[in-house]
């Protein structure tokens, strides 16, 4: 549902382009500009202007898409994505050696493609609630690794084996999902490493710290960020925004929906807060990298139960996807702050339609009402598709959570503020009042920014000593700020 309902906000101005014109009407445009008109009345407007809805003129549509549309939502593109090879149409790891020839290969690199890059932004687009608090359940988990491993005298050592615990906890997804309630859930694969470590003799414990410490750097060496390419795309868009809009106001060239246009955009001003925390955790050029990194480590270890395999997108494979969080008293404040960053774009976004003339409860309204709507209902449903299925069936849970109208005497009237439609008016000289707005919605698109900025900054500066570390900080000898 959230999906379609996020594909018809990308893409809806040009859908309602390409449909026939429904009854008469002649747009708002031309219709609030007649001469010698002060006050219309929705019953005026069908009157003398027609009924129905009519079509933003298809060059202007593609214009809004290329100015205000494609820049916000290319920023997707630097999310961190996973990276698995899977056999043709399935979840699975493709047969070694592959079997069939160059168009059998070609096919399974597009499926790979197809799931790894289409599922994540599925994910990220239809459920940004859940997308953000699985980033934020990481770097508590990454705060609570680097305060158990504190032995005085040894931060190195402490240093590495923080690492490769943070590491493991990837790993966990398949670790212990086919437990029941009658068989115990076996010890964490950290637990495991840790109690090994502890049990060994003083000459074997050093030479198993020192295997720690080569795979600790090796994974921090590998481990890949795109703060900077992040922070320089949020920024460029963000003066081309502006520029863009004040040029446009400037000039009087700006069309009568810019406003709404804008607004429906500011629904997903989220994503500065779900990129920035996606490069600043990171991610492994392949499914294999930490495993392999890992690799001196593992056969030191006897236990049966350490076992580790690639990083698939329902095993670990991408931070955006953490099913096995639990809604508790510790995770509560990240899912607020989840919540603030939807809730907060969504509001902002909500205003700039509300003060739009006619001011009120308009069609656009209900759509932004909508988005915001799907967004929670999925997260909800999602959370409870988790809980029940994924210890049993991982890739059933994984597959099951991804699962203009509007230019019209009544919606440009907010008809549906009060009752009666007597009491409503269509705006008339709507460009010129528009154009005496500009200073708020300025204002508003800068709040808008202002809050996914300061929400995402603050965030990474509470984890700053976790993100030191996962890149290798105490090696480099730099001290976190």
């Amino acid at each position: 549902m959230s999906r379609t309902t996020t594909l018809l906000g990308i893409f809806g101005p040009v859908v309602v382009s390409a449909i026939p014109q429904r009854g008469n009407f002649i747009g708002m445009a031309q219709c609030s500009s007649r001469p010698g008109i002060t006050r219309m009345t929705v019953e005026q407007c069908e009157r003398d202007c027609g009924t129905g809805w009519h079509p933003y003129e298809k060059w202007e549509v593609v214009g809004a898409m290329g100015t205000w549309v494609i820049p916000l939502f290319v920023l997707v593109g630097n999310m961190h994505f996973s990276n698995s090879a899977l056999d043709l149409f399935s979840l699975s790891s493709p047969p070694v050696p592959a079997s069939g020839g160059s168009e059998s290969d070609a096919a399974r690199t597009a499926w790979s493609v197809f799931i790894n890059y289409g599922f994540v932004a599925s994910h990220l687009l239809g459920n940004p609630i859940d997308v953000i608090w699985s980033h934020l359940e990481k770097l508590e988990h990454m705060r609570q690794i680097r305060e158990q491993r504190q032995e005085p005298g040894r931060p190195r050592d402490n240093a590495a084996l923080a690492i490769i615990c943070i590491i493991l906890d990837d790993f966990e997804f398949d670790h212990g999902t086919r437990y029941t309630a009658e068989t115990a859930a076996p010890r964490k694969l950290s637990e495991i490493l840790v109690s090994h470590k502890d049990s060994l003799e003083h000459a074997a414990r050093v030479k198993f710290l020192k295997k720690c410490r080569d795979a600790a750097f090796h994974l921090a060496d590998t481990r890949t960020s795109s703060t900077r390419r992040a922070a320089l795309a949020v920024i460029a868009y963000a003066v081309a925004l502006f520029i863009s809009l004040a040029s446009a106001m400037a000039q009087n060239s700006a069309a009568v929906h810019t406003p709404h246009t804008l607004a429906l955009r500011e629904l997903y001003y989220w994503l500065i807060s779900a990129i920035a925390l996606s490069s600043a955790t990171g991610a492994f050029p392949t499914e294999y990298t930490a495993r392999a990194a890992l690799k001196d480590v593992l056969p030191a270890i006897s236990d049966s139960e350490f076992k580790l395999a690639p990083l698939k997108i329902w095993t670990g494979g991408s931070y955006c996807y953490r099913p096995h969080k639990l809604i508790k008293r510790r995770s509560i404040p990240l899912l607020g702050l989840s919540i603030l960053a939807v809730g907060g774009a969504w509001a902002f976004s909500f205003t700039m339609s509300w003060i739009t003339p006619t001011r009120g409860l308009g069609c656009r309204s209900f759509m932004e009402l909508g988005f915001f709507g799907a967004w929670v209902l999925n997260f909800f449903v999602s959370y409870c598709i988790a809980r029940i299925v994924h210890r049993k069936w991982p890739k059933a849970a994984f597959v099951a959570t991804f699962v203009c109208w509007f230019n019209s005497c009544k919606c440009w009237a907010a008809f549906w503020t009060i009752s009666g439609a007597a009491a409503h008016y269509v705006p008339v000289d709507l460009a010129a009042k528009e154009q005496a707005l500009a200073p708020t919605y300025f204002a508003l698109l800068a709040c808008a920014l202002g809050l996914q900025v300061l929400l995402s900054g603050g965030i990474l500066k509470y984890y700053r000593r976790e993100l030191w570390l996962i890149y290798g900080g105490p090696w480099e000898g730099r001290v976190p700020k």
